[in-house]
């Protein structure tokens, strides 16, 4: 695709005329400065932010009942059973009874730790409720969550998740308490009075210990739910409107190499290339 001859003769005298014409009025410099403000405010005209309101009531709508898996990382984790662990210890099947009615008594919420650490902030990485315990037949059962917003509670979330990490529960008896011998041998603790901790660990005294839910693995939300949420919102349109200003369209291979062929037909282009302002050095 090639211009015409006149055309050709028309856009090089125009260039010519703006090239060597005397400098009136604001310079060249002045005039990219205000072309530049102007397009910053088109970016600030409303329409250019009328997802927001929708993005910001997504993302702090049902924030007491519905928090993201991405900031805070629910799990459910059987933390303790009642049979022998590497110490030669077991819990007797009511052991957790009073500590567990203590807690939901008080309303006390239990701190998540990483290795039993208590000495440093870093080291509590979330929580278990005071509602969040429960015993099943397999064991003690732990629903709570980790604080997934900073790297280190980020990591353990996915570690949990692989199973590449356990769980240990830290728990105190009366002094002078002593477990007694049960028949398979192993030291059986029949009471435990407080319930201190939960902590992620490499390496527990039960291995038995497993994370067996998290909210990580419920599916995205399909666009249906989202307009049910959208219209509960007060939204309108707006997802069908974000999507279709997503939407653009790229010119093929084959488009792109005719303008350029086209481009590069026209003499002044070399021209006009050759006249730009040589580029600044910068100091290494």
């Amino acid at each position: 695709m090639r211009a015409p001859p006149g055309m050709l003769a028309a856009a090089e005298a125009r260039l010519d005329a703006v090239l060597n014409a005397p400098t009136t009025g604001p310079s060249r410099h002045a005039q990219v400065v205000d072309l530049a403000r102007q397009r910053v405010h088109e970016h600030e005209r409303p329409e250019y932010h009328e997802h927001s309101a929708y993005t910001k009531a997504v993302a702090t709508a049902d924030v007491a009942t519905d928090v993201t898996a991405d900031v805070l990382g629910e799990f459910e984790a059987v933390v303790s059973d009642f049979l022998p662990d590497r110490q030669g210890e077991r819990f007797a099947p009511h052991a957790f009874d009073a500590a567990l009615a203590t807690i939901r008594k008080n309303g006390t919420a239990c701190p998540v730790l990483f290795g039993h650490r208590q000495d440093t902030v870093s080291s509590v990485l979330g929580m278990v409720p005071a509602d969040g315990w429960s015993i099943t037949r397999d064991g003690l059962v732990a629903r709570g969550w980790i604080d997934t917003s900073d790297s280190v509670g980020a990591k353990v979330y996915k570690m949990l998740k692989s199973g590449s990490l356990l769980w240990s529960i830290g728990f105190g008896i009366r002094a002078g308490s002593k477990g007694r011998r049960g028949a398979d041998g192993a030291v059986v603790i029949d009471h435990v009075d407080e319930l201190l901790e939960l902590s992620v660990v490499a390496i527990p005294a039960n291995s038995r210990t497993r994370t067996v839910g998290m909210k990580a693995d419920r599916p995205a939300p399909t666009a249906s739910e989202l307009r049910e949420r959208e219209i509960r919102l007060g939204l309108g349109n707006a997802l069908d409107d974000l999507e279709r200003s997503r939407r653009m369209v790229i010119p093929t291979m084959d488009e792109l190499a005719a303008r350029e062929e086209a481009l590069g037909a026209l003499p002044f282009v070399e021209r006009l290339l050759s006249r730009r302002a040589p580029l600044p050095r910068c100091r290494s």
